[in-house]
């Protein structure tokens, strides 16, 4: 198996903070990469570990937001998940010798915004499943203003407006082919989707014959990793995420995963949340088969 590094450091999903504030999430890849990600993920990749670059991000319209209508930053946002979405098409349709597919796709984000460039991209082929990891639904769907809120409900072909229906392929994603694990924010409503624990029930509900596993980096606990923009309490230890991942990005039918939501600018000096999170993948992508 190869293992193709990308990094989609977008920030265009979130609403700005107190005072113009810009969220620092869209220097995530970086920092991941400066606390020796690449490295880690060589020594235990069962296979090649590839630098895939990155996909370049629009600029931050952040005098023309406003609340309600279209999500903001929609127009930069489409352009963005179309190139993010041709490359990891690009990457994942790559076969082997004996006609498998070979290389699997690590997303450095960035927002949430970001998992609709990988779906788009397993949606081209057919209907993906996904198994999303996060400690917030983002099944928001009225008045869709700030996308990182609201991604899995637009994937799942609500909020009526362009990025609903990219592609004309509406919805990206089916109701019965989400998977959540981790949510505890509280809903106001039963959310439509299949709720888990563990990685064996995830794959054991899907039936999909491509898979993709969104993480969000607050399904820590914040006593692990404060440095994210909406931490809840409660979270999962590294240690309990870790079995989570591991037999999932083990699995044929996952094609990749996408990290979403650290914030550098959040973290304590030395950027220890950096190096959590890098010890982490390098944990849950050890011992992934070779094809």
């Amino acid at each position: 198996m190869r293992l193709a590094v990308l990094d989609a450091p977008s920030n265009l999903g979130l609403r700005p903070g107190s005072g113009g504030v810009i969220s620092g999430v869209d220097r995530l890849a970086a920092t991941e990469r400066a606390a020796g990600l690449i490295e880690r993920l060589t020594d235990v990749v069962a296979g090649s570990v590839v630098d895939a670059g990155g996909v370049s991000v629009p600029g931050y319209d952040i005098e023309g937001w406003m609340p309600g209508g279209a999500p903001f930053n929609a127009e930069a946002i489409l352009g963005f998940t179309i190139e993010l979405a041709d490359t990891v098409e690009s990457l994942v349709s790559t076969r082997g010798p004996l006609g498998r597919y070979s290389t699997s796709v690590l997303v450095l984000g960035g927002d949430c915004s970001v998992l609709l460039g990988p779906l788009l991209a397993l949606k081209r082929a057919g209907p993906p499943g996904l198994v999303f990891i996060d400690a917030h639904s983002d099944f928001r769907h009225e008045a869709v203003d700030a996308l990182a809120g609201e991604e899995l409900a637009v994937a799942t072909g609500r909020g009526g407006h362009a990025l609903t229906n990219l592609e004309n392929r509406c919805p990206l994603l089916r109701d019965e082919d989400v998977v959540t694990i981790g949510i505890r924010d509280p809903q106001p409503e039963p959310l439509p989707f299949t709720q888990v624990s563990t990685a064996a029930e995830a794959l054991e509900a899907l039936t999909t014959d491509t898979v993709w596993v969104h993480v969000d980096a607050d399904i820590l606990d914040p006593s692990f990793l404060p440095a994210v923009d909406s931490p809840e309490p409660n979270g999962f230890t590294p240690d309990e995420l870790v079995a989570v991942l591991q037999p999932l990005l083990a699995d044929d039918r996952v094609r990749g995963m996408d990290l979403c939501i650290y914030d550098p600018a959040l973290d304590s000096p030395g950027l220890p949340g950096a190096t959590l999170l890098a010890e982490i993948l390098g944990r849950s992508f050890d011992r992934v088969s070779s094809t």
